[in-house]
């Protein structure tokens, strides 16, 4: 019990409960009251300070031991704000005033306490509010169904501040029905069965009739996992709504003026690969209306229709790029009269606002680029084709002329030798010989340098055998010189198709070599060969000579300047020439070989 003499002093003004300070600084009194604004029932009516000092908010305990300071000036009332724990584990904010007793027992103190939680929770919520935008706030009280609305609130939905507030269901309403008012449903649902908080952008009617937009964010409090009271805002948006629609507008124009107005063909697609938009430049190049195509799949619009492997690429290219990779590659379109048009074709994934993927599709029609790298590459064929005519002329000049000159400088030494007597008749008839096939290759290389002037050269139908006896014929002074052995088993019926001057090259070029790599300790013996093989002449010159290590040569025997015995007057452009001149008439050319047992050239030729 309080000292009665005191009860009077002690009571006056006291609202929410009091404690009692004795001499001894130890003990509290507590009043009943007090306990209660706690939530804690039988407690005992003296306690120590220190036991009391449990029951106070740990942050607040420096406050709470100034408070009991003997040194503390108590001239004028005093007063401090403490919070003190709940029975269910919340605070309680008391306001504690502090009063001297005046009476016998000086220096007693008494501790007036004031429960200021509820207007402490107002200014919290306030301070939300305020950094929520000062927008409307609201709170709803779920133990007690009250429901707190600040003024702005009856602002947003078209009310007076003196109107009586809406319950929750009536609040719900506001909200545009359909997928707003579903939403705001589910919403606080969640908010309060599963403690989420909320922050969502909705259509709203206020009492007005006025149709609007508003964020509405809510947030609920907890206590053991229960949901007791839900806070939150509402902002009319309407304003920025209205602007972002604007300037939405505004950008989809510029973006289709832009779209529209590229050289480009573009278009946009789903992530299913369906056409949702196509520019003009597009649909005019395709002679398309927007309706022909869009919702189609891309791969199936007019302009793939050309080829199926192509609608097969671009349906993998499709998958590559919703995989967040760019794909580029040539490819050809119709046209609107389907002529086939090449373009440099590009695919990219984007992200729209609301997550989903689009791929933008770009051509680009390089058909002119095209063109133009045709006729420069049919240029280059044509400039490396008369350099290699150029090759072969110098060529059929400088070698086949000097196999004729070697022969006639031969019969003309044995001339020398011959003064005052008798010509022998084989002598004047190889002088002869020699003499018509001089004049023969150069009226070839006469052939070679018109054809090549005016224009591409044409097969002509020529006799192997023919051609084989001349050669040898052309060599006869030089084979009988050293002895040499030359035989032609070809039929006189087998006709290749090529060129004279080409031919006759590679036959001397061929029995030259045989000559000039034979084998001294042994009669040089060659051999040409021919037979047919369907539409091919199979032709082979043989020798018994030097032969060719074709495990070091075999990969740059037909190279330029490419030599193999070292002899001094090798220049290592015959079998360059020769393989160059076998290309030329539609043919090839290969060997096998031997080292000193000799060689065997294969020439293959088209049949006339």
């Amino acid at each position: 019990m309080f000292f009665e003499e005191d009860r009077k002093e002690i009571l006056e003004g006291v609202s929410d409960g009091v404690w009692l300070l004795g001499n001894s600084e130890q003990l509290l009194r507590i009043s009943e009251n007090f306990w209660i604004h706690l939530g804690k029932d039988n407690m005992a009516e003296e306690i120590s300070v220190e036991d009391f000092k449990q029951h106070v908010f740990q942050e607040d305990l420096q406050v709470f031991n100034t408070l009991l300071d003997p040194e503390f000036d108590y001239s004028e009332m005093k007063s401090e704000i403490i919070r003190f724990v709940h029975a269910s584990g919340h605070w309680v904010w008391f306001e504690v005033k502090i009063k001297q007793l005046k009476n016998e027992r000086s220096g007693q103190r008494a501790f007036i306490c004031f429960d200021i939680s509820a207007s402490r929770e107002r200014e919290r919520i306030y301070l939300e509010f305020d950094q929520m935008n000062r927008t409307g706030g609201w709170l709803i009280d779920m133990v007690n169904s009250n429901i707190f609305w600040t003024p702005s609130m009856y602002m947003v939905h078209g009310m007076q501040p003196d109107e009586p507030t809406p319950a929750i269901d009536e609040a719900i309403n506001f909200y545009r029905k359909g997928g707003s008012r579903e939403r705001i449903k589910a919403l606080f649902d969640e908010a309060v069965e599963q403690g989420t908080s909320f922050d969502e952008e909705l259509e709203f009617v206020d009492k007005l009739g006025k149709r609007k937009w508003v964020r509405s964010r809510g947030k609920p409090i907890l206590n053991n996992g229960t949901c007791i009271k839900v806070y939150g805002t509402l902002q009319d948006i309407t304003e920025e709504k209205q602007k972002e629609k604007e300037i939405a507008e505004e950008s989809k124009r510029q973006f289709e003026e832009i779209f529209n107005s590229t050289y480009q063909f573009c278009a946009i697609l789903d992530s299913n690969g369906v056409i949702l938009n196509v520019n003009d430049q597009a649909l005019k190049f395709g002679g398309l209306q927007l309706y022909d195509v869009v919702g189609q799949k891309f791969w199936e619009s007019f302009w793939w229709q050309n080829s199926k492997k192509e609608r097969s690429k671009l349906k993998k290219a499709v998958r590559t790029s919703l995989a967040g990779e760019t794909v580029r590659y040539d490819t050809a379109v119709w046209d609107k009269d389907k002529n086939e048009v090449s373009i440099d074709f590009s695919l990219k994934s984007m992200n729209g606002r609301n997550k989903s993927t689009f791929l933008i599709a770009e051509g680009r029609s390089i058909q002119d680029m095209i063109e133009v790298q045709r006729d420069l590459e049919t240029l280059v064929k044509s400039v490396s084709k008369h350099n290699e005519t150029l090759r072969n002329f110098a060529y059929i000049v400088s070698h086949n002329l000097r196999s004729h000159a070697s022969n006639i400088s031969l019969l003309s030494g044995i001339l020398k030798d011959a003064v005052g007597e008798p010509l022998e008749q084989n002598v004047q008839s190889m002088l002869e010989q020699a003499s018509e096939r001089l004049s023969d290759t150069i009226d070839h290389v006469n052939d070679v340098v018109i054809i090549n002037t005016e224009g591409e050269a044409v097969n002509e139908r020529l006799n192997l055998k023919k051609a084989a006896d001349e050669a040898v014929s052309t060599v006869s002074a030089i084979s009988e010189n050293i002895n040499a052995e030359i035989s032609v088993n070809i039929s006189s019926r087998i006709e290749v198709a090529g060129t004279h001057a080409y031919l006759e090259s590679v036959l001397l070029n061929l029995i030259t070599n045989s000559v000039k790599y034979r084998a001294d300790n042994r009669t040089c013996l060659i051999n040409v060969a021919a037979k047919k093989k369907k539409d091919r002449v199979i032709l082979t010159v043989e020798d018994n000579g030097l032969g060719i290590d074709l495990e070091k040569h075999e990969e740059s025997l037909f190279g330029m300047y490419k030599t193999f015995h070292g002899n001094s007057d090798a220049r290592g452009i015959g079998l360059f020439i020769t393989k160059n001149q076998v290309d030329s008439m539609g043919g090839n050319i290969s060997v096998e070989s031997q080292v000193n047992k000799g060689t065997k050239f294969t020439v293959e030729l088209l049949s006339a």
